[in-house]
């Protein structure tokens, strides 16, 4: 029984690490830094003010970085929910039309993954749309989330607020805002560095090229803050 939990434990985060798809796990942390990054760099323009002190951008980037993990899990079941319609609209095409017909055959290529799509012709397509339509696998099921919904969204959430959460850790420390947010900038940077370097591993990219130009992204948002309060 002891050992029962941390079993189990460890069952879950792992099922919660491989319901991302890496392209999605990669836009999830993107997004999350981008936007911390602009929620604290913004205390140089003057969005937060600076007279309400440290605690208004440390309890700012808090609020915004659970909004966005939940505002994230909630995209994540939205698109469960648009593909679940894409599938039961082929479905019916595939009922009501010949397999040769040009919509078919256009939705099916949409609905398949676009890197594969782009290596079928016409005619293999046209074979895959006969087999969609004779092959009875896609049927008008009724739209809903499941649990797998539910752990994407789950998983999403959690991957927005690992992502966004460091850099915030900063604003905790005794030191001066402006030492705050260039320390908190430079976690962020990092960390993007980090996730173009890690997630480059699913691609054919140069893993330090991936995470120059990941990082690049924040490294603007931060240089652009910084030009408009010198202007």
């Amino acid at each position: 029984m002891i050992d029962a939990a941390p079993s189990g434990f460890r069952v879950f985060l792992r099922r919660l690490g491989t319901t991302l798809d890496a392209t999605d796990s990669l836009i999830e942390t993107m997004v999350g830094l981008v936007v911390i990054i602009g929620v604290t760099s913004s205390s140089r323009i003057g969005f937060v003010d600076p007279a309400l002190g440290v605690d208004a951008v440390l309890i700012t980037a808090l609020l915004v970085a659970i909004v966005w993990a939940v505002i994230d899990g909630g995209f994540v079941l939205v698109a469960s929910v648009f593909r679940q319609g894409r599938v039961r609209r082929v479905a019916r095409l595939a009922a009501t039309m010949p397999a040769h017909d040009p919509r078919l055959i256009a939705e099916v290529r949409a609905i398949a993954d676009g890197s594969v799509a782009d290596l079928l012709t016409e005619s293999e397509l046209a074979a895959l749309a006969r087999r969609v339509a004779t092959s009875g696998g896609l049927t008008l099921r009724p739209v809903r989330l499941g649990a797998d919904d539910w752990m994407a969204a789950l998983a999403s959430a959690i991957a927005m607020l690992l992502a966004t959460l460091p850099p915030v850790v900063p604003f905790l420390l005794p030191l001066a805002q402006p030492v705050q947010v260039a320390i908190s900038n430079l976690v962020a940077i990092v960390a993007l560095f980090w996730v173009g370097w890690f997630w480059a591993r699913w691609t054919d990219y140069r893993r330090w090229l991936a995470g120059l130009a990941v990082a690049a992204v924040g490294a603007a948002m931060v240089a652009l803050t910084v030009v408009f309060d010198v202007a």
